[in-house]
């Protein structure tokens, strides 16, 4: 197959999913694939309008897509465009331009400060601790190194260590006592990196 010719047909998928992951992230009701192409024609977008309505499966295989949940669908498109960017940082002279591309991630403020503290650490691991207090409970959690991570907010902790997690940029694993230990990844490394940039 010509070069030319393949690249056309295999930029076809990341261009609709693209398209698709916008039309999602300015909608935020039940939408269909008819919503879509009304949405693909208004912003110019023909190529991608033509590729649909030439394929009877593209076009199957959507609606199905779009017939799930909405807040499902949102989380795959999401964790499909972290995963592009991840893999992409790994490809020399694509590596750069992923700089441009990545942002919070609709990671709160805490949830950024939390992973900035781990990487600055260099400490490779973070150990929970449930400590109680007169108030309920104290979550801790430990770098193996002379600082703590330091928080504001008690409430959203567990749900901003969870968003890491769910990202990527940190993992949960457990040691032989059943203790959470979370360890950094390359990719945290990566985004504050580029944050901080």
């Amino acid at each position: 197959m010509d070069a030319n010719l393949y690249f056309a047909l295999s930029s076809g998928f990341p261009q609709i999913v693209g398209l698709l992951a916008t039309f999602y992230s300015i909608n935020n009701d039940k939408i269909g694939l008819d919503d879509f192409k009304e949405w693909l024609d208004e912003t110019n977008n023909e190529y991608a309008i033509k590729m649909i309505e030439n394929s009877t499966q593209l076009q199957n295989n959507l609606s199905n897509f779009m017939n799930a949940n909405h807040e499902e669908n949102m989380n795959k498109l999401s964790e499909l465009t972290d995963l592009v960017i991840d893999i992409a940082s790994k490809i020399e002279g694509l590596d750069k331009l992923t700089d441009s591309f990545i942002v919070n991630n609709n990671l709160s403020e805490q949830a950024v400060s939390i992973l900035r503290q781990f990487v600055k650490s260099k400490s490779p691991n973070m150990h929970y601790m449930n400590n109680s207090s007169l108030d309920g409970y104290q979550h801790d959690y430990i770098l193996e190194g002379p600082y703590d991570i330091e928080y504001d907010d008690s409430v959203f902790i567990e749900d901003d260590i969870k968003s890491l997690v769910d990202k990527g940029l940190i993992t949960k694993t457990f040691n032989s006592k059943g203790g959470i230990i979370y360890n950094i990844t390359r990719q945290a490394v990566a985004f504050i990196k580029s944050t901080d940039n």
